[in-house]
């Protein structure tokens, strides 16, 4: 996927900090996430998604993607993004 950029803003919506960071090996960008103070977190759901059949209207978006597995369960990793600033 390509790069992210995280900023953080003062309260008057001016740019204090800035984060860039690429996140390597996802199919979707993360909406799972957290801030602390001194890291962003994201949850990285590991999907695989097959496009052709949507691209062709055989399946709908939630039929496109699949979860990778281990020992039944989900694989799910997290990464921590340092906070600059």
């Amino acid at each position: 996927m390509a790069s992210s950029i995280h900023t953080r803003t003062h309260t008057r919506w001016e740019q204090v900090a800035k984060t860039d960071y690429t996140m390597a090996n996802t199919a979707m960008a993360p909406h799972d996430f957290a801030v602390t103070e001194s890291y962003y977190i994201f949850v990285m759901n590991q999907l695989a998604l097959d496009l052709v059949p949507y691209v062709t209207g055989l399946k709908g978006p939630a039929h496109m993607s699949k979860s990778s597995l281990h020992s039944g369960f989900v694989t799910v990793e997290t990464r921590r993004v340092c906070r600059v600033g």
